[in-house]
């Protein structure tokens, strides 16, 4: 869902925020052994640039869901509000 709505290049009229351990942007893991196996493109694996309405934190991990408050805590204390949230 983040790829078809970061590919569709127009604002969207929700947030959504993109918190992530690993210190580089988000990619798409599925096609990662396409990749390495020379079937895919490297291009492929990688999202376009956020639309506005949209913020990725890479090398900030989730550490807290404060399901009551409807927070998401990352590693530097930092609270993230949702509506929805989903954990992959």
């Amino acid at each position: 869902m983040v790829r078809q709505v970061a590919r569709s290049g127009r604002p969207i009229d929700v947030e959504v925020s993109v918190l992530g351990a690993e210190p580089y942007e988000p990619y798409n893991r599925l096609m990662l052994s396409e990749v390495l196996a020379g079937r895919a493109d490297l291009g492929g694996l990688t999202l376009p640039a956020a639309p506005a309405g949209m913020r990725v934190f890479a090398g900030r991990p989730a550490v807290e869901l404060n399901r009551e408050s409807r927070v998401v805590v990352d590693d530097l204390g930092s609270e993230h509000p949702y509506d929805t949230v989903v954990l992959a």
